[in-house]
């Protein structure tokens, strides 16, 4: 079953006429004359077997040898062909059955080789998984019949079961010199380097006599692996060359006692990292923010450590400084104006999570920011910031949390606003 018949000469005498002796040929011959079936010297016409009636005979699977079969008849039992097949195999070995199976297996496989024709590749592949089948107790036989499907699944380009065939075919004959070199290669496609460096060295250790067909395997596959090396090495010097300057910042902040959360406000294109100085010291972008306008921000995008906050309140409200916009009553002038931060607002990070928010610009996912106390010692409180106070003194104070940049609140002294905003709730 399973051989294709191709073109053929489907003669209308059947297939009685051709199984027949010379002399009883002569005899249906002769009787078909004489009821007018025309001569045997007429030309049979050409057609495929397969074709429709109207082309000529068919000829039924029952009619042929059960060994012709190009498929299962319903009543294949009741052909002598198939039972005497059948009666056969009932009395073969499951090792003589496997055994069958290799050799049809590795004929399909040589004439596939042969003509080209992947589905014959793929008949030896069915061959030798039947044989397997059969769960024979031969090892070295199984062993086989894997590594063989091993090689068959290589040439069809299946290279995950070539490797998975030839490591199991080792495992039940470690003899087996083919079912190394087969996975080997495989694993070298699959691009699985070390582990066709460990085939190799197994299968030539097992080699008899001694082979240098792993030879050529092997070096291309340490070629491979020290590329992926040296790769790794760059990129790792590369990440630590980059990160250098990451981490000499980050040290610079915790060294001066900063401690830095998650933002509070989200401030104009979210420019928060600092600076470090070629003489160590560090600059700040500053936010002053108005909540009696709605928050409207002012950055001072340099405020250096060293500086006060009294100088940089002298150039933005002193008598020479143009009024803020929204300030039509003139309350934001330089003798009113008060500066606030918010006391213990959040949970610091911690110096892993400084260096990825430094690196990425961005707040690390992991980042668990708690909810700040409401009441007793550590609740966040409005503190007033002391004109003299150099920007470093107010970042390296203990109850005073970076959030994100340094944040600071503006109000006018002695105003409704400024009674209002410290009565107000926190939080």
């Amino acid at each position: 079953p399973g051989i294709a018949l191709h073109s053929m000469k489907c003669d209308p005498r059947g297939w009685e006429w051709h199984s027949a002796t010379p002399e009883q040929r002569e005899k249906m011959d002769a009787t078909a004359k004489e009821a007018g079936g025309g001569s045997d010297s007429e030309e049979v016409e050409e057609i495929q077997c397969n074709k429709s009636p109207n082309k000529g005979p068919v000829l039924d699977n029952m009619e042929l040898p059960a060994m012709f079969w190009d498929e299962m008849p319903e009543n294949a039992e009741s052909h002598p062909d198939y039972m005497a097949m059948q009666a056969l195999r009932d009395e073969c070995t499951p090792e003589e059955l496997a055994n069958t199976a290799k050799v049809n297996g590795n004929k399909k496989l040589q004439m596939g080789l042969k003509v080209k024709n992947k589905i014959l590749l793929r008949e030896a592949v069915d061959c030798y998984t039947k044989g397997l089948a059969e769960k024979g107790s031969d090892a070295a036989l199984n062993s086989i019949l894997l590594s063989n499907r091993a090689h068959a699944e290589s040439l069809l380009g299946n290279w995950r079961k070539t490797l998975q065939d030839g490591i199991d075919a080792t495992k039940l004959d470690a003899t087996n010199t083919k079912a190394y070199f087969r996975a080997a290669r495989a694993a070298l496609k699959l691009g699985e380097f070390m582990l066709c460096q460990e085939l190799c060295v197994a299968g030539r250790k097992h080699a008899e006599p001694p082979t240098h067909e792993f030879d050529a395997l092997e070096k291309e596959a340490a070629q491979k692996v020290a590329e992926i090396a040296s790769a790794k090495e760059k990129a790792a010097a590369a990440e630590a060359a980059a990160l250098l300057p990451v981490k000499t910042l980050a040290h610079a902040i915790t060294s001066r006692g900063i401690k830095l959360t998650a933002p509070q406000v989200r401030t104009k294109g979210d420019q928060w990292r600092p600076s470090l100085e070629d003489d160590g010291s560090m600059c700040w972008p500053v936010v002053l923010a108005y909540p009696e306008a709605g928050m409207a921000q002012d950055t001072i995008e340099e405020f250096h450590e060293s500086a006060t906050f009294g100088q940089h309140l002298d150039v933005m409200f002193g008598e020479d400084a143009p009024p803020l916009e929204w300030d039509t009553e003139r309350a934001y002038n330089r003798n009113r104006v008060v500066l606030l931060y918010l006391s213990n607002t959040g949970k610091p990070l911690s110096q892993g999570q400084l260096i990825e928010a430094l690196q990425h610009g961005t707040w690390p996912s992991d980042f668990d920011d708690a909810e700040p106390k409401r009441y007793g010692p550590g609740a966040p409180q409005w503190v007033e910031v002391k004109e003299h106070w150099t920007l470093k003194e107010l970042l390296s104070k203990p109850d005073y949390i970076v959030p994100g940049a340094p944040l600071l609140w503006v109000v006018a002294r002695g105003s409704d606003y400024h009674k209002r905003f410290l009565a107000q709730a926190l939080g």
